[in-house]
Formats: C-alpha cells, sequence, structure tokens
C-alpha cells in the first residue's frame, strides 16, 4: 500500500559530536592500535571464553554524570544455532584504574555483517546492525533497519529503528519514514498507551494530553487508550478541523478511511475510493474556553493501521501525494504497559517509564 523503499547508509565508524570527533582507544604512533589497550578490553569481556576476539572498540568519552574512559566493544563469539551463523556481542564498560568496570552486554546474536558503532554525544553510541543507518544523530533520525541507540551510564536502550519507522523510549515519541533517505516527510507515530486514574472514565474532559501525546500541530495534540482517540485543540478556530486518515496495514488505498472532525464534534466522512462508505463513529467534546478535547471511538478496536491527523482551517492536504505517488502515513504504535503508562499529574499526561533491562548473560559464562 506504502511504498517503503529501503535504503542503505554506509557510515563510517566514528561521528562528530561536541566541538570535535569522537576519539578511536588510543593509537600509538604510526596508527597502529595499542596492543594493551585493545588486549584490555578484550580481556575483561572474552574473560577467557575461547573463540572470542575482539572485531572493534570505541571510545564514547565521559559519561555526564563523570564516569570517566567509557567505551563500547563488538566481539565474535562461537555460534550457538545451527546453521552457524556471524554471532557477535556488544558489551559496554568504563576504565577504572587498570581494569574495566562494570560490564554489561547490550546485545547478543545473528548479525547480517559485522555491527557498526558511532558516537553520537558523550556517553550516548548508536549500533547498526550491518544493514545500514543513516547519519542524523539527532533524536528524530531518519534511519533504516536495524539501528539502537545507547546512554552508557547507567547502560539504557533508548531509542530503536526497524525499517522505516524509529520510536525514542526516552522522549516518547516516534516517526515514520515513507520515502528514501534523507526521508523529506516524515510522519509522526500516534502511542496507544495506558492510562492510569479516571482519565478514560470522564477526567479527559479536563486533563492536558501533554508529554503522553502525539504532536499534530503546534496546538493540537492526540493519543489513544482503550481503543479511544483522545484530540486536544487549544486556542482552536471555529472553522478549523482534524483530517483523520488511516488503513488497515497491508490493506490497498481503497480501504482508506478520511474522517473530518469539526470543532463542534461533527464527524463526517469514511471509507473513500472506489467504494465510499460512511463510518459511524461517536464523538464525545469538552469545551473550555477556545480549547476543545475530543474522545472518538467506533473508528477501530486495534493498533494493526497506518494513521495520520492534520489540523487546520482550509483544505487539507491528504496523506497521499500525487507528486511522489506516496501514502505518507505514519504508524501505530502500542505501548507496551512494562515500558512506559501515562498518569494524570497536575491536570496533564504525564509519562511514567519503566527501566528497559537488558538481557543477562546467562547463556555466556559468568565474569
Amino acid at each position: 500500500m506504502r511504498s517503503l523503499r529501503h535504503g542503505v547508509v554506509a557510515f563510517g565508524l566514528f561521528q562528530v559530536y561536541a566541538c570535535g570527533h569522537a576519539r578511536p582507544l588510543a593509537f600509538a604512533e604510526g596508527g597502529s592500535a595499542t596492543p594493551s589497550h585493545d588486549a584490555r578490553i578484550e580481556a575483561a569481556v572474552c574473560a577467557g571464553r575461547p573463540q572470542c576476539h575482539l572485531e572493534t572498540a570505541i571510545d564514547a568519552g565521559d559519561s555526564p554524570s563523570g564516569r570517566k574512559g567509557l567505551f563500547v566493544a563488538v566481539v565474535r563469539v562461537p555460534s550457538s544455532v545451527e546453521p552457524p551463523c556471524d554471532s557477535y556481542d556488544v558489551w559496554s564498560g568504563a576504565f577504572e584504574g587498570l581494569s574495566a568496570m562494570p560490564l554489561q552486554r547490550l546485545v547478543h546474536g545473528c548479525w547480517n555483517g559485522k555491527p557498526e558503532l558511532a558516537v553520537l554525544a558523550p556517553g550516548e553510541v548508536r549500533l547498526n546492525s550491518g544493514e545500514g543507518v543513516a547519519l542524523d544523530t539527532g533524536a528524530r533520525a531518519r534511519t533504516w533497519p536495524g539501528g539502537r541507540d545507547y546512554v552508557l551510564d547507567p547502560p539504557q536502550f533508548i531509542r530503536r529503528f526497524s525499517h522505516s519507522e524509529m520510536w525514542d523510549y526516552r522522549a516518547f515519541e516516534g516517526a515514520s519514514c515513507n520515502d528514501d533517505y534523507p526521508c523529506p516527510a516524515s510522519v509522526p507515530t500516534l502511542p496507544w498507551v495506558d492510562i492510569a486514574g479516571a482519565f478514560t472514565t470522564g477526567d479527559w474532559r479536563a486533563t492536558r494530553l501533554g508529554a503522553c501525546s502525539m504532536r499534530i500541530a503546534a496546538n493540537a495534540r492526540a493519543v489513544i487508550s482503550g481503543g479511544a482517540l483522545y484530540i486536544e485543540v487549544t486556542d482552536a478556530l471555529p472553522s478549523a478541523q482534524v483530517l483523520i486518515e488511516l488503513v488497515h496495514i497491508g490493506g490497498a488505498p481503497d480501504d482508506m478511511v478520511e474522517l473530518h472532525l469539526a470543532m463542534d464534534g461533527q464527524l463526517s466522512g469514511g471509507i473513500v475510493g472506489t467504494a465510499p462508505q460512511v463510518i459511524g463513529g461517536h464523538v464525545e467534546l469538552a469545551s473550555t474556553g477556545d480549547t476543545r478535547r475530543f474522545r472518538v471511538t467506533g473508528i477501530w478496536s486495534s493498533g494493526d493501521h497506518s494513521v495520520r491527523l492534520s489540523y487546520g482551517s482550509g483544505k487539507l492536504s491528504p496523506a497521499f501525494d500525487p507528486a511522489d505517488h506516496q501514502y505518507h502515513f505514519g504508524s501505530v504504535r502500542r505501548v507496551d504497559p512494562s515500558e512506559a503508562v501515562c498518569v494524570p499529574h497536575d491536570g496533564a499526561l504525564e509519562v511514567t517509564r519503566h527501566p528497559l533491562h537488558f538481557q543477562a548473560s546467562e547463556d555466556v559464562p559468568a565474569l
């Protein structure tokens, strides 16, 4: 339905950050890596495991909290599956004195090519699965399959890139890219999240959506909870509307739903294409001054949709762009409660995040 032409963008091992360059680990005169430095990393990470060899190690700088000598290392390890695959571990640690401690394995598994690393900022790195990610180092990076971002002190998984989609756990936001890099038309991700308290049973009428929601426009936000779509518009113009466009993932363009939500709560539209059909959605409206809050139900019952919301007066540009024959949709992301929930606080929704625990080293000898 939508074109997702996956680009592959190669990049070098080190990125520019702050006022200089990410530093490769201690190089001796003539350009060769200092053996003792790499040997210390390999000895600490491999811990005597046979056929474990250091492939790459980068200096990730010092953490904002002051921990010195952060590093990330990629080691080749024996494959534990049949048929054998290219198996790698990715570890993070910090040099304290003459030893590398503490150590944390970030990733273990088979890879399509050797994992690549790039420093985004002191204490923050990007891991590429070998299939290529873009070089944009911002939180809204346009990327392609296989990217992950980490902060290292303490180690936390903060950002994931999968195919044409990005989700930032720390910022609680995401985006989809429907075109080749550098992705001129990204669409934000609509979160579907559990909301604590009495929000869904009535408190939504007087609660700002806040950081828990997707930004539609400067004065409009949206979030899904319990199958209902909540939209908030501040400084609402009487003539404005919210355009809701969605389609089932894998569906045909003729399955696309186009709904127009007016500021008085009137909902019109439905399935467009060769067989138009009215959609019987239900809207509840709460008005406070120039602020409009809507609860829209009956549009969908699951998160398996591509979606785009837009707000404004007059005719709004649809998701389909006739210039490039692309459907510029975003995605709906179901946020597992073990990852985050939203909680009303001081009249607005706030995101309560849970730590993303790393896989324990159960399949390698304990260090």
